[in-house]
């Protein structure tokens, strides 16, 4: 199983699990390079094409929001696959940009944002303030065991302190948090004083 049909494979059961309403999914870290074998940030793409293919119950439309200091690229390879449409692209920093969404809630959060384990930190944080028990957080590039892959150095073993299962595929990481893990975060056991 690839890491693409991986993030698909949990968007099925998201949307499975709430009931096939309408979803909002979240991407930090967007297309950069059109060149498939950059590769970088083209699970934009396929996220879109979930999305225009898999319509909710119900008169709502899926969000799909993906942040990235740089969308030129992607929104030029969203209109060559006629997928522009179900994206909302917003440019800036995603800590800077994740406040000014109007997002009471977080269905799918993939975050695929620099190779900084600190802003790896803070983005979950924003995210998990938007989050129930059911939503799914995906990291990419956060296998520990290659060394070029930070992400992850401050974030996993705070998961796992508070008893968070963490699934691997590649270098791709899916958790959910249940409420009392979430309680956990918020009563001053912020990652960042760990």
């Amino acid at each position: 199983m690839s890491r693409a049909q991986f993030l698909l494979r949990e968007l099925d059961r998201v949307f499975d699990r709430r009931g096939r309403r309408a979803l909002t999914l979240l991407e930090v870290g967007c297309i950069r390079h059109r060149d498939w074998a950059q590769s970088d940030g083209h699970s934009t793409r396929y996220i879109a094409e979930w999305v225009a293919s898999n319509p909710p119950d119900g008169d709502a439309a899926h969000r799909f929001i993906a942040v990235d200091v740089r969308t030129s690229v992607c929104n030029l390879v969203l209109k060559e696959y006629g997928l522009r449409d179900y994206v909302e692209l917003r440019t800036g920093d995603a800590l800077a940009v994740l406040p000014t969404l109007n997002l009471d809630h977080i269905d799918l959060a993939y975050l695929d944002g620099p190779d900084d384990p600190d802003f790896t930190v803070s983005i979950f944080e924003s995210v998990l303030a938007r989050s129930d028990a059911d939503t799914v957080f995906a990291f990419d590039d956060f296998n520990l065991a290659d060394s070029r892959q930070v992400k992850g150095e401050k974030l996993y073993p705070a998961l796992i302190g508070f008893g968070v299962e963490v699934a691997f595929r590649d270098r791709i990481a899916i958790f959910t948090i249940d409420e009392q893990q979430k309680e956990l975060f918020h009563d001053g056991k912020r990652v960042h004083s760990l």
